[in-house]
């Protein structure tokens, strides 16, 4: 996910409305002359997956398998059914969420995201349809509480994979809009979680945004434990030494 698709909202609105609206925490609200003014804030949270005790059903009615080179074609469109009710894809216009997708795949494609773990990274299908594609890159080795592990810094050394070095991280996973509640993320999931138990990795982490309820109890659900919010005062200071100021 990216900052810069969260866009600023404004329009024309009547205070008593404005007062009606729901809240998205993505987002601050404020009326400034007649006008609802919306301004994005994103928080971005963090849960890692034991894949040791991780315990997912994998329904054998969807087929999984291995991504695929050619299957890169159809992930945009795939991306654009996932997210497009959606924060923050929802924000954008529709002449630019495929664009956005297109972008954002090509992010992963690339390595922007970390290296793709490509073993674990698994498409599902109906028939010659792709449905559904779980992606996993890799972040480096430190804190996952701290920002700094979301991002590499240098350059990755070369058996990194080889050595299970860092953390495998649930970059995006997919599932086709009219597919969702049918137990496809979930089942690409645990093939990956299959996956990155036979490289040796013990853990997998995860990034949802601040108000994306779906997300988030989608993360509960298959056994997500919630980290500290990356800077928070609760991992500061001990219990009992937070000053009034907090």
């Amino acid at each position: 996910m990216s900052d810069q698709w969260l866009t600023p909202l404004r329009f024309p609105l009547p205070r008593d409305l404005f007062e009606l609206l729901p809240r998205n925490p993505a987002y601050k609200y404020e009326h400034v002359e007649g006008q609802a003014v919306l301004s994005p804030r994103p928080r971005y949270y963090h849960a890692v997956l034991d894949l040791e005790a991780a315990e997912l059903p994998h329904p054998a009615s969807v087929p999984i398998r291995l991504l695929q080179e050619e299957d890169w074609a159809a992930l945009p469109l795939l991306f654009h059914s996932a997210f497009a009710q959606y924060l923050p894809f929802a924000a954008l216009p529709e002449s630019q969420r495929y664009a956005t997708a297109q972008a954002a795949l090509a992010t992963t494609r690339s390595g922007g995201d970390g290296p793709l773990v490509s073993p674990a990274c698994f498409v599902a299908t109906q028939a010659t349809t792709v449905i559904g594609a779980i992606l996993i890159t890799l972040l480096p080795p430190g804190d996952p509480e701290e920002f700094s592990t979301y991002a590499w810094g240098g350059q990755l050394p070369e058996d990194a994979l080889d050595r299970a070095e860092g953390w495998p991280h649930l970059t995006w996973i997919l599932v086709d809009g009219l597919q969702i509640g049918q137990g496809i993320g979930t089942a690409l999931l645990a093939a990956a979680v299959t996956a990155l138990r036979q490289l040796g990795y013990n853990d997998l982490l995860s990034t949802f945004l601040l108000g994306n309820e779906i997300s988030t109890m989608w993360h509960w659900r298959c056994g997500f434990r919630l980290l500290s919010y990356p800077g928070s005062a609760r991992r500061r200071f001990p219990p009992g030494d937070l000053s009034d100021s907090f």
